[in-house]
C-alpha cells in the first residue's frame, strides 16, 4: 500500500502544475496540494469543523494527509496543532520539508494500527484517505479508538452505484460507535471536475508533451483516456459524499 500511494506524489512537477492551471482560481491551487481537493471541499471541512467546534486544543488529525496541505490550513485557520498520518513515506517526507506556522506531527503507519493513544484526538478530517485504506473497516475501528467522545470525524469518500461488495458508509459508522451527522451527495460537481481536467490534457497534449519528457506525457495522455473511456466512464460509476460523524459520548 505504501508503495502504491508512493507514486501518486512522484508525478513529475510539470504535469502537476498543467492540472492546476485547468482551475486557476481553485483552492487546490491555493493550498499547493495535487490535484485532489473537489470544489467546495475546502469550505466544507472548515465551515463544519467551526460549527461544530471541538472541544480543548487538542490536535486536529488529518487521516491520509498526503502532503499535508489541507491539515496545515484547517489547523492554522482553527489554532490547532496537527497530526497528519499516512502510508506513504515519500508524501511525509515532503509534507515535513514545506515550512508552517503550525505545529506538526506526521506519521507513517498503517490505517489498521494507528500510531495515536486511544480517546486523544478531539477532531478528525480524510480527504479520500479513508477509501483508500485496505481495509476500511479496520480504519473505522481505529479512529473510533483514537477519537474522545464527542470528537467529528469529517471526511470524503466514494461509493460504487452498483453497491455490491462496497462498504456501506452509513451502518460502517454507527457500526463503530459513530453517530451520522451528515451525509451529503457531492457527485455531479466531482464528476465535472474530473472530466474537465482530463479533457484539457487530451485537448491540450502538445503543450503537454512540450513541458514533458515523452514517456510522461503519453502515459498523462493515456491514463485521461482510460479515464473517459467508456458509456459511462469509470468515475460515472461512482458517487461521491462528504460525511460527517461523531463519536458516541
Amino acid at each position: 500500500m505504501s508503495r502504491q500511494n508512493d507514486r501518486l506524489y512522484t508525478v513529475p512537477e510539470a504535469l502537476e502544475a498543467f492540472d492546476l492551471a485547468t482551475f486557476p482560481q481553485s483552492e487546490e491551487g491555493r493550498l499547493g496540494g495535487n490535484a485532489f481537493l473537489a470544489p467546495g471541499d475546502l469550505a466544507y471541512f472548515e465551515e463544519t469543523l467551526r460549527r461544530l467546534g471541538p472541544p480543548g486544543t487538542g490536535p486536529l488529525v488529518d487521516l491520509g494527509c498526503g502532503r499535508g496541505a489541507l491539515g496545515r490550513y484547517l489547523a492554522e485557520r482553527l489554532g490547532r496543532p496537527l497530526v497528519g498520518i499516512d502510508t506513504s513515506t515519500v508524501a511525509l517526507e515532503q509534507a515535513a520539508a514545506v515550512r508552517t506556522v503550525v505545529r506538526a506531527r506526521w506519521i507513517a503507519c498503517d490505517f489498521a494500527a494507528l500510531e495515536v493513544e486511544s480517546g486523544s484526538v478531539p477532531c478528525a478530517i480524510s480527504l479520500d484517505g479513508i477509501t483508500m485504506a485496505v481495509d476500511p473497516r479496520a480504519m473505522l475501528r481505529e479512529v473510533a479508538r483514537i477519537l474522545a467522545p464527542g470528537a467529528p470525524l469529517i471526511f470524503t469518500a466514494t461509493v460504487p452505484r452498483f453497491r455490491e461488495g462496497a462498504l456501506d458508509w452509513r451502518n460502517g459508522l454507527r457500526d463503530h460507535k459513530l453517530e451520522v451527522l451528515e451525509y451529503l451527495e457531492v457527485s455531479e460537481p466531482w464528476h465535472a471536475w474530473l472530466r474537465t481536467k482530463h479533457e484539457r490534457r487530451i485537448r491540450h497534449a502538445a503543450d503537454l508533451t512540450q513541458r514533458l519528457d515523452e514517456r510522461d506525457a503519453a502515459q498523462a495522455i493515456e491514463a485521461s483516456k482510460a479515464m473517459l473511456a467508456g458509456d459511462p466512464p469509470w468515475f460515472k460509476t461512482q458517487r461521491r459524499y462528504r460525511i460527517t460523524a461523531r463519536r458516541a459520548e
